[in-house]
């Protein structure tokens, strides 16, 4: 037998078997499923916080109600509500309700899962301002209705932009006549630029422009002296003379 090969006879051929790859399957199943889960998730908030499945049920409202009217804000914070708890204009809401003259600052807060509670501090008033607006408490001014205005408030008077300067001057006057124990009820930068103050035992007095706060401690100073022998308090103190002071007193009948 010749150890030749035949060159007819077909060559064995090695067929190659097809494996799957079990990692890469899992991976894809478990990207579908998340994908599938995030869809169902997006449908279960979109569902669950419209307004008609969500609303506000109970609103708290924490005010003092000296120059708040209940009424009145009721009929603000209604329209908002109907947007359900989690699609309340929060920001649109306060902005409104900060448009309230006496409405000094709010906070709104949700409540899962059904409640607002709104919180409000009114405005303290200080003084008047040229009896068409008032001082805060900080020196800021507002402007709610005159007939909002309350009764007894000093009244500061003076150009206007003047009105931070006057403030302060008032607060300063007022602290420097403490030891007194009197009250300013009116005080005015005039048109010369002197100032007129307004006391509560009726004395009006009168200062220089620049050198009002040391003359008004001066007369702090010599006041009990003034007083002395004078049952009343004197109709008018003059303090802007550069060497002295007068005294007007009421005319004996």
């Amino acid at each position: 037998m010749s150890g030749k090969i035949n060159p007819k006879h077909k060559s064995a051929t090695i067929k190659r078997t097809k494996t799957f790859s079990w990692d890469k399957i899992l991976r894809r199943t478990l990207v579908f499923l998340a994908a599938v889960f995030f869809v169902v998730l997006i449908y279960f908030i979109i569902l669950n916080t419209k307004p008609s499945s969500a609303p506000i049920k109970k609103i708290k409202i924490v005010a003092g109600f000296t120059h708040l009217s209940r009424p009145e804000l009721q009929g603000i914070i209604g329209p908002y509500l109907k947007n359900g708890f989690y699609y309340c204009n929060t920001f649109g809401l306060k902005h409104k309700l900060l448009e309230l003259p006496w409405v000094y600052a709010v906070t709104i807060e949700r409540i899962w899962p059904d409640t607002f509670v709104i919180s409000f501090i009114e405005q303290t008033p200080a003084a008047k301002w040229n009896d068409r607006a008032l001082f805060n408490s900080s020196g800021v001014l507002f402007s709610p209705p005159r007939e909002t205005f309350p009764a007894g408030l000093p009244i500061l008077s003076g150009p206007e932009g003047a009105d931070q300067e006057i403030f302060q001057q008032y607060r300063e006057m007022q602290h420097l006549l403490e030891p007194l124990k009197l009250k300013i009820e009116q005080l005015v930068l005039s048109p010369q630029h002197y100032w007129i103050v307004g006391l509560n035992n009726g004395t009006v007095l009168y200062l220089g422009e620049t050198a009002n706060l040391s003359q008004l401690r001066m007369l702090v100073g010599l006041y009990s002296r003034i007083m002395a022998n004078h049952p009343t308090a004197p109709l008018a103190i003059d303090m802007r003379y550069s060497n002295g002071l007068a005294v007007k007193w009421q005319a004996i009948k």
